[in-house]
């Protein structure tokens, strides 16, 4: 079958009996997957903080770090964090990239500190925390 361009209506081409274009999906944030090592994240900020984490390992300030860690909150919901880090010179840090702060996450957020602590919010990469708790 046929395709056609993208300014031509959908009715037009339905009823000519053309396949419209296929629309390119793109995530309520605009938050784009990016792969690092190996691995797809959900956005390049995650992407980003993840190469970030690997060179605090190499330089000896961060001891490992595990991505998308599930915590159990209230009443059944789940909360997952983008990265678990543990430090060499204290304990673990929660860490979640956000570019939007969206009310559900306020809540999420909210919940998670009343059952376990802090938890880190970073926008760039460069935000990573540098030493535990």
């Amino acid at each position: 079958m046929p395709r056609a361009s993208a300014s031509i209506p959908p009715a037009y081409l339905a009823k000519h009996g053309i396949e419209p274009p296929k629309q390119e999906r793109h995530s309520k944030y605009n938050a784009k997957p990016t792969e690092y090592n190996g691995v797809t994240y959900a956005s390049k900020l995650e992407a980003e903080t993840a190469a970030q984490l690997d060179l605090l390992v190499k330089a000896g300030v961060v001891t490992g770090w595990e991505g998308q860690v599930p915590f159990q909150l209230h009443a059944g919901i789940v909360y997952v964090a983008d990265f678990v880090v543990c430090y060499a010179n204290g304990g673990p840090r929660t860490v979640d990239t956000k570019g939007v702060e969206t009310p559900v996450f306020k809540l999420k957020r909210k919940l998670f500190e009343d059952l376990y602590g802090p938890l880190d919010v970073i926008k760039r990469a460069a935000d990573i925390p540098v030493e535990g708790r």
